[in-house]
């Protein structure tokens, strides 16, 4: 029997002790165990012991002990850990600097909000990446600025989190603009990244880009890119992607329904192929796309797999009948029989019944 073993997570009274392990092994998990207050309601001044371990902790001589600790104050969001947490965005571990950007953003506040724009612009780069999207989640609007310098980073990392960090705060005519230059930048993965920004921004300059990751590894967020775009100028190449023999059946179901939602009328073809397949790799992602496009031409079909599912999940059955009964006598036949069932899967109606929002207009 080996001696070695990974110690169990602790309860929380045991990690409010283990602060003073001689292990470092231990002082970690409890410093991971200290952010999650669950389990401490019975425990006299738990949080205020909490944060007073985790400051000790965010000063320990092991790095992962510090990055758990300063983790954890963010998760906790009490602005008492927030002095030790800003001075550790020049500590000495990379991993200790990443988690002390990420904690202020989630504590907050002016300070916070303050420094972090001040990462931005960071010596390292490690902490101009986790500043950029932190930053954005504080400041919100007043961040576009900052973000915006980032999009010229040294970094491609920080370019591609500047990026994302735009492409949350929604459109703007210059977020756009300057995202599209990033098309041609040197890094295939920052050109990659502003492609799949551009396209849920809802700017036609990506589709080019788009195409042509449609068909590799960032496959699924292209596809979903370009039937968001109404891109007609892909619908060959996704047409290609649907009808391929050597593609999996998941991929030729996001082209299929990349060309429904485009409107090409190949994509039905192509769609129900997918779903009628014996192999039943695809089937749920098929019955789910069928609730949410309310492809009202499937409603048949689903409504026999209530008790036959040919490996779709129960749940999506039931949820994508739900929503095409608004458009299908044989879809809300088959919902109302699904509520007057005693077993699971009526339970599953009457819980979905009334929370599913209205087709889009």
């Amino acid at each position: 029997m080996s001696l070695f073993f990974t110690p169990l997570r602790p309860n929380y009274e045991a990690a409010l002790r283990d602060v003073e392990a001689a292990d470092p092994k231990m002082r970690a998990l409890a410093a991971e165990r200290l952010g999650d207050p669950r389990g401490s309601e019975e425990i006299a001044n738990a949080r205020d012991r909490a944060v007073t371990g985790l400051l000790k902790l965010g000063d320990d001589t092991d790095g992962t002990v510090r990055t758990m600790a300063i983790a954890s104050l963010g998760k906790l969001a009490d602005p008492r850990g927030l002095e030790l947490v800003l001075a550790r965005f020049s500590d000495g571990e990379g991993s200790v600097r990443e988690a002390a950007v990420m904690a202020a953003g989630e504590i907050g506040g002016e300070q916070a909000r303050e420094a972090l724009r001040r990462a931005c612009r960071h010596e390292r780069p490690d902490v101009r990446f986790q500043a950029v999207a932190a930053y954005a989640a504080v400041a919100g609007e007043d961040a576009r600025a900052a973000i915006s310098v980032a999009l010229g980073d040294d970094d491609p990392l920080v370019r591609q989190s500047a990026i994302e960090s735009l492409t949350t705060l929604g459109p703007s005519e210059d977020a756009c603009t300057r995202i599209a230059r990033l098309l041609q930048d040197r890094e295939d993965d920052v050109a990659d990244e502003a492609a799949i920004a551009l396209g849920q921004l809802g700017d036609q300059r990506a589709v080019a880009r788009l195409v042509k990751l449609a068909s590799g590894p960032r496959g699924f967020e292209a596809m979903a890119a370009l039937g968001d775009l109404k891109a007609t100028q892909a619908a060959d190449a996704l047409d290609g992607l649907a009808g391929s023999i050597l593609k999996p059946l998941l991929v030729k179901a996001a082209a299929a329904t990349a060309l429904i939602r485009i409107g090409d009328p190949r994509g039905e073809a192509h769609f129900r192929a997918v779903f009628e397949a014996f192999r039943n790799d695809a089937r749920s992602y098929c019955v789910e796309v069928i609730g949410e496009l309310r492809l009202a031409a499937f409603a048949e079909p689903l409504a026999k797999m209530i008790d036959r599912p040919r490996g779709a999940e129960p749940a999506a059955i039931v949820k994508s009948l739900a929503r095409l009964a608004p458009k299908s006598d044989a879809a809300r036949a088959a919902f109302d029989a699904l509520l007057t069932r005693t077993d699971v899967l009526g339970s599953l109606a009457r819980e979905v019944r009334g929370t599913i929002p209205p087709p889009p207009a």
